[in-house]
C-alpha cells in the first residue's frame, strides 16, 4: 500500500525573518529552497516510483531566485515510508553541514580566527528544523489531509536543551557569536583581526568589528564568498541593497539620457579617486539594469553612493573606511551636478527616491480549492501556479527594476523601487488571474486570486521592520479588504505610519463598468509629479473626506462627485483642468464601488490613497 509523506524544512524565522541585510534574506530563503529540492531528489533516489503530490516539481535548472516551497507532500510505494523519511532527513542535515564546513574552511581556518569546534558543531547541528509525517494514501483530499497532519506535527516542537553563553549574535540575537569572548572590546578586536587576515578577504562583515555573527548567520553571510552553494556562486551577482533598489529607476533614467549619463560617469571617476572600489558582481544585482546597461560603470557601485548624505565625512568613514576623505567634498559637488542635470532635462526624478518597497504576495482561496479538488483539478492548478511563479512573476518583477527573493507556489517576496511597486502589484494580480481562469473549479469554490502587501520604507531604515510590515500588509489585504486586494503600509521616518488598501478590481454601482484602482493611483502620481495637480490636492481632499463620506450628514452621490471634481479642478494647472475633473470623477466611482464591496470604506480611504500618491510622486516626502 502506498504512503504519503509530508515534509517540512525550517525554520523560516531563523533563516529569513531574522535577516538584517538583503543578502542575508536572499541566501536564507535560497538555502531553504535548495535543501527542499535536495530532499525531493533524495526521496526519488530512494524510491524511484515516488511521485510528488504537492507542489509541482521544481524546475530542473537552479535559479538565483528561491523557487521551491519549504514543504511538500510526496507519495511513496516503499513499504516503510518512515525509514525513507528518516534517511532523507539525515541527508538534508548532511548537505547543510557540508555547506557550513566549506564556509568554515574558507574563512575561519587561520590561526588567529579559529572557532571552537564545540561551538560550531552545536550551532550548526541545531540550525535546521525538519518535521515530517507519514500516513496512508487516500483517494480524496490527499494534499489537504497530509498538510493538516504536518501542521499538527509542527505544533509538537522539539525543545532541545542548549546553552548559548557570552555575547550574542548581532543579527539573530539568539546564539553565541563566534569569537566566544566575554567582553565586547576583545570580541570587536577578534572580528577586526579576522577581516584583516588573508582568509577574511571578501567577507562582507562590517570592518569596525561591531557586526559579530553566530555560526548559522555566518554561513548565510559568507556562503557566496566561499562558493559553498552548488549552482549559486559569484556569477549570479550580489543581491541589491535597499539603497540600490530605491535608486534603481533613477539610475535607469540617468543612463538613458546622454548628458546626464556623462555627468554620472564623471561622478564615478570621482569615486575611483576616492578609493571606493567597483564590484563587477553588483552590475547584475538589479536584473533589468544589468541587461539594459551592462557596460555602464555606475552599476558596479552600491546605490547608497547615489545619495549625497553618504558622502558626509562621518558616514563615509563608517561605510567606506579605506576611502580618501579629503576628496569627499569634491565627489559630493560632482553628484550634485548630476542632480542639477536631471532637473535641467526634466527627468522624472531629479534625485533618487529615498524609499523602496517590499512586496509580499500570497494566493487566496487556494486551501479551499485543494480541499475539494479532484486529482486532475489539483494537478492543473499546481502546474498553472508553478508556471506563474517560476517564469511570469519573476519576469514581471524584473521588468519593474525589482529583484525577487522568493517565488514558489502562490507566494512571492520581492524588493522594488517605490514608484514601481503598485504597477508591479497590479500586473501580478492580472496575470495570476489569467493563469488560473481556465481551470475547472470544484463546486462552491471561488476562483483563486492573489492578495498583496507592500511596505514603503526608507532605504536606511531597519530592514527587518520593512519585511514585517509587508507581511502585516498582506494579512490586512486578506482580512480587512476581503482578498484579491492590495494593502500598503508607509513607514515614514517621521510622522504617523500610513495604512491604506483597496481591492484590485471593482465595478461601478450604476453601469457595472470595471474599475482598476491602481491605474487611477498611477494617473494621480503622474499628474502630481508633472505639476498638473498641486501637492495640496490630497490634503484638501483628506480634509473634506469625512463630510463627503456621508457619515456625518447623508450626502447624495452626485453632490459628492461635484465637490470632489471641484477640489480637483481648483488644484489643477490651467492646461489640466479637464484631466483633473476626469480624475475627480474616477475617484468618486472608485469610492462608491469600494463602499459597495466593503461598507466601512469609501471616499475617506480613497483620499488616503491620494496622500500616498503624493508621497510617491515626491520621492518619499509629503511636501
Amino acid at each position: 500500500m502506498s504512503s504519503l509523506v509530508a515534509f517540512h524544512i525550517g525554520p523560516v524565522q531563523g533563516f529569513i525573518a531574522a535577516a538584517r541585510r538583503t543578502q542575508d534574506l536572499w541566501i536564507g530563503s535560497w538555502l531553504l529552497s535548495f535543501l527542499t529540492r535536495e530532499a525531493i531528489a533524495e526521496f526519488v533516489s530512494l524510491d524511484p516510483s515516488a511521485s510528488l503530490v504537492a507542489p509541482s516539481a521544481p524546475p530542473k535548472e537552479l535559479s538565483a531566485v528561491a523557487d521551491t516551497p519549504n514543504h511538500f507532500v510526496i507519495e511513496l510505494e516503499h513499504e516503510d515510508a518512515s525509514e525513507i523519511a528518516n534517511k532523507v532527513e539525515t541527508e538534508v542535515r548532511a548537505r547543510f553541514d557540508k555547506i557550513a564546513w566549506i564556509v568554515r574552511e574558507r574563512f575561519l581556518s587561520a590561526p588567529r580566527a579559529c572557532v571552537s569546534d564545540d561551538l560550531w558543531r552545536r550551532q550548526i547541528a541545531s540550525a535546521l528544523e525538519v518535521f515530517w509525517v507519514t500516513l496512508p494514501a487516500t483517494s480524496t483530499s490527499r494534499r489537504d489531509i497530509a498538510y493538516s497532519a504536518l501542521a499538527a506535527r509542527k505544533m509538537l516542537r522539539d525543545f532541545d536543551a542548549s546553552v548559548e553563553p557570552g555575547l550574542k549574535c548581532s543579527q539573530c540575537g539568539l546564539r553565541q557569536e563566534l569569537s566566544a569572548l566575554t567582553d565586547r572590546v576583545s570580541a570587536r578586536k577578534w572580528w577586526r583581526s579576522l577581516l584583516e587576515s588573508g582568509k577574511g578577504q571578501g567577507l562582507r562583515v562590517r570592518p569596525d568589528g561591531n557586526e559579530r555573527l553566530c555560526a548559522v548567520c555566518f554561513v548565510k553571510r559568507a556562503a557566496i564568498g566561499a562558493e559553498a552553494l552548488p549552482g549559486l556562486c559569484r556569477e549570479h551577482g550580489a543581491f541589491p541593497s535597499t539603497s540600490s533598489v530605491a535608486s534603481a529607476h533613477w539610475v535607469a533614467d540617468v543612463l538613458a539620457f546622454n548628458d546626464t549619463a556623462a555627468r554620472l560617469n564623471d561622478y564615478i571617476e570621482c569615486l575611483d579617486l576616492l578609493g571606493i572600489k567597483a564590484s563587477a558582481t553588483l552590475a547584475r544585482a538589479v536584473p533589468r539594469l544589468g541587461m539594459d546597461h551592462a557596460s555602464k560603470a555606475a552599476l558596479q557601485y552600491d546605490g547608497d553612493l547615489f545619495y549625497a548624505e553618504t558622502l558626509a565625512t562621518d558616514r563615509l568613514k563608517d561605510e567606506y573606511p579605506d576611502s580618501n576623505m579629503i576628496l569627499a567634498a569634491d565627489a559630493a559637488d560632482q553628484l550634485r551636478q548630476v542632480y542639477s542635470a536631471c532637473k535641467k532635462h526634466r527627468l522624472p526624478r531629479g534625485q533618487p527616491d529615498r524609499y523602496y518597497a517590499v512586496l509580499a504576495m500570497d494566493g487566496d482561496h487556494m486551501g479551499a480549492f485543494f480541499a475539494k479538488a479532484d486529482d486532475e483539478q489539483a494537478r492543473s492548478m499546481s502546474a498553472a501556479v508553478a508556471t506563474f511563479a517560476h517564469t511570469i512573476a519573476i519576469e514581471i518583477v524584473d521588468s519593474h527594476y525589482g529583484r525577487a527573493v522568493y517565488a514558489g507556489g502562490d507566494d512571492l517576496l520581492a524588493l522594488l523601487p517605490m514608484a514601481d511597486a503598485l504597477p508591479c502589484a497590479d500586473e501580478l494580480a492580472t496575470r495570476f488571474r489569467l493563469a488560473v481562469e481556465g481551470i475547472s473549479m470544484p463546486e462552491g469554490v471561488a476562483l483563486p486570486s492573489v492578495s498583496v502587501g507592500i511596505a514603503l520604507a526608507h532605504h536606511t531604515s531597519p530592514f527587518q521592520v520593512a519585511i514585517e510590515a509587508a507581511r502585516m500588509a498582506e494579512s490586512s489585504a486578506k482580512k480587512r479588504y476581503n482578498r484579491a486586494a492590495v494593502c500598503v503600509h508607509v513607514l515614514k521616518r517621521s510622522g504617523e505610519e500610513v495604512r491604506v488598501g483597496t481591492r484590485f478590481g471593482l465595478v461601478t454601482t450604476d453601469t457595472a463598468t470595471a474599475i482598476r484602482p491602481l491605474q487611477i493611483v498611477a494617473r494621480s502620481i503622474e499628474m502630481l509629479r508633472s505639476g498638473d495637480l498641486a501637492g495640496k490636492f490630497p490634503t484638501a481632499l483628506i480634509e473634506d473626506a469625512r463630510g463627503l463620506s456621508g457619515s456625518v450628514v447623508p450626502l447624495a452621490s452626485e453632490a459628492r462627485k461635484s465637490r470632489v471634481c471641484w477640489i480637483a479642478r481648483r488644484h489643477a494647472s490651467d492646461n489640466a483642468k479637464a484631466d483633473a475633473m476626469e480624475l475627480g470623477s474616477s475617484l468618486c466611482q472608485w469610492a462608491d464601488s469600494l463602499r459597495a464591496s466593503i461598507p466601512t470604506l469609501g471616499i475617506e480611504e480613497v483620499s488616503i490613497w491620494m496622500g500616498v500618491a503624493r508621497f510617491i510622486a515626491n520621492g518619499g516626502s509629503d511636501q
